[in-house]
């Protein structure tokens, strides 16, 4: 969350870009601004949503014409992606979830398993941290 202080001092920085009289109309501009760049932003497929969820969605785009010539492919994956050899939990097309191994090799990304990225891989998660409980419950019930 941005504090008060940090919003008024953009604003005024706003405000001497901008060359207006007064924080208000720098914040309108601002305002119209943000409204701007949202609407240019494509729009997601909000169905596809999980809220709350940490899933990441593998999505890919159309290469442009150096892409194409550098990497000799038609698309690109165009999403946050994991580290190379990071485990992660992966969610496929068919609604099962496992965990498998995320490899870069050079400009090629695919997992361990060899399952399709794209086509059958629709989504990925790091793993979750190790239970930090207590005694293992079960040698306890003795």
């Amino acid at each position: 969350m941005i504090s008060r202080k940090k919003l008024l001092e953009e604003l005024e920085a706003w405000k001497e870009r901008l060359g207006v009289s007064s924080p208000e109309v720098a914040a309108k501009i601002m305002i119209k601004a943000f409204i701007d760049k949202v609407n240019a932003q494509p729009e997601e497929d909000v169905t596809d949503i999980n809220v709350g969820s940490k899933w990441i969605p593998f999505k890919e785009r159309e290469s442009d014409e150096e892409e194409k010539e550098m990497y000799g492919t038609s698309h690109m994956l165009d999403c946050k992606l994991p580290d190379d050899g990071e485990e992660i939990l992966v969610t496929y097309s068919n609604g099962t979830v496992s965990g498998d191994v995320f490899v870069r090799d050079g400009y090629e990304c695919y997992l361990e398993s060899g399952v399709d990225l794209v086509d059958k891989a629709i989504a990925w998660q790091p793993l979750p941290e190790p239970w930090k409980g207590g005694a293992d419950m079960r040698k306890e019930k003795k």
